[in-house]
């Protein structure tokens, strides 16, 4: 069986290099010791992986931090904090999920490619888990579908940031 290889030009290839980090191809380890064919190759799962936990960990300290300095600087003022509904849980930790599950689902399929027995492992692992998180997505979007879950009408995110602008002033 032929496998067809791509073609790419230098810039085209720069432009992909240079945007590596976007799916989190930050932290790069060398396993050149463990695993030769990722060598060099951005998407290592390990350093992914990493890149993506502190990511995530990383905005939900800055929400929580923001959040208690704007508690803090209400009651400072000798105002009642406002009610930022719009920094509640996971408003800012989804967006990161997201590209965090975009890189790791390309890091995993490029270990499990390598051959290497425990990249392969750890890839196939990290492919089920990626699977499971998205059949539980479904399973609560069918039961929203199904009428099982409780729909609470949005509030007005332009009234939250109001309330923090006039907390500022």
């Amino acid at each position: 069986r032929r496998r067809a290889q791509g073609k790419q030009t230098a810039a085209t290839s720069a432009l992909s290099d240079g945007l590596a980090w976007t799916n989190g191809h930050v932290v790069r380890y060398n396993v050149s010791s463990i695993c030769p064919q990722l060598d060099g190759v951005p998407q290592e799962l390990a350093g992914t992986a990493t890149t993506c936990a502190a990511a995530v960990l990383l905005t939900v300290l800055a929400r929580l931090g923001v959040t208690a300095l704007a508690g803090a600087y209400a009651r400072s003022r000798g105002r009642e904090p406002p009610q930022l509904a719009a920094m509640i849980f996971p408003s800012w930790e989804l967006t990161v999920a997201v590209v965090a599950f975009q890189g790791l689902s390309e890091s995993a399929g490029v270990a499990v490619a390598s051959g290497c027995g425990g990249y392969v492992v750890a890839g196939s692992i990290t492919l089920a888990l990626l699977a499971l998180s998205l059949l539980a997505a479904a399973a609560l979007l069918w039961k929203g579908v199904r009428g099982g879950l409780a729909v609470f009408e949005a509030t007005d995110t332009g009234s939250k940031a109001s309330e923090l602008r006039e907390l500022l002033r």
